[in-house]
Order: C-alpha cells, then structure tokens, then sequence
C-alpha cells in the first residue's frame, strides 16, 4: 500500500529593504547572497532561507528528484555564505540538507539540496 507524500512547504524570505538596495545598487554589484538556512519539524514541514536585501526579484526554480529522494532550490545571481554548506534536518521528512554555489557559464547559481526521508509535495514562498 502506497501512502500519500508528505507536505513540505518552504519560505524564501527577502529582506525587507529588497526593492531599495536592488534599485540603488550599481550593475556590477555583489550577487545575492543566502545567508541562513532553517528547518522547522512537524506536520508541514517548513525550510526557510534567508537572503541578502538585494533579493528582490530574484529567480528561484524547484524540482524534485528521486532515488534518493530530494527537493532541490536554485536561486539565480547569488552565493551562498561560505560558513553554510551541511544543515541538520528536521529530525522527520528532512533528513538533512545542503548548499553549494557554482557557476553555469551565465552566473553564479545557489542550490540547497533537501534529503528527504521520501517523496514530498512542496509549495516555495517568497516573502519580504
């Protein structure tokens, strides 16, 4: 018997200053950055990732990929905080979790890779 996937719902939150760095900062400017990663347990789920004032408008894409399964999160023209790179999961559907940044010939992509404990249906958030 097959059970349905679990729920996970994850927040990207933007600085509340977004729109007025991004307006007032010059082309050639730092990229974004992710500064923090969170888990949070329970019956749904929730990861946040904190990023830079800057990130407003930011492109951010999501797919999930299967054996193992995992949630993975691109956040475009940004880096990660180099003090960020394994996280703990939530002790549940999280198993644990983690951030490189690499460049794919047009930028400097951030992706937080989510190791999950089995298929999950998500939903990614943007507040700020």
């Amino acid at each position: 018997m097959r059970t349905a996937p679990r729920s996970l719902r994850t927040w990207l939150f933007l600085g509340l200053g977004g729109l007025a760095a991004l307006a007032a900062v010059p082309v050639d400017a730092s990229p974004v950055t992710l500064d923090q990663v969170q888990t949070v347990g329970g019956d749904t789920p929730q990861v946040t990732l904190q990023l830079s004032d800057a990130a407003e408008g930011s492109a951010v894409s999501a797919f999930t990929m299967s054996g193992p399964d995992r949630l993975v999160i691109d956040i475009a023209d940004s880096e990660a905080n180099p003090q960020i790179s394994d996280f703990p999961g939530d002790g549940g559907v999280i198993r644990s979790g983690e951030v490189v940044t690499f460049d794919d010939g047009q930028g400097l992509i951030t992706r937080v890779t989510l190791n999950l404990s089995g298929p999950v249906d998500n939903q990614i958030r943007s507040a700020g």
